[in-house]
């Protein structure tokens, strides 16, 4: 029963939801900045004095 009521709920609100301006360059900008991310992980840390 509970799972009825969330499927109702989901497919009205997906009426209300929009689409994110840009969303398509979503996946290009990660792959982009995947290697800068990578390399700063792998790099040791400071601590401040």
């Amino acid at each position: 029963m509970s799972q009825q009521w969330l499927v109702t709920i989901l497919l009205i609100s997906e009426q209300y939801f929009r689409r994110v301006t840009g969303s398509t360059e979503i996946a290009q900008t990660l792959t982009t900045i995947e290697p800068e991310r990578a390399e700063r992980q792998r790099a040791p840390t400071r601590k401040a004095a």
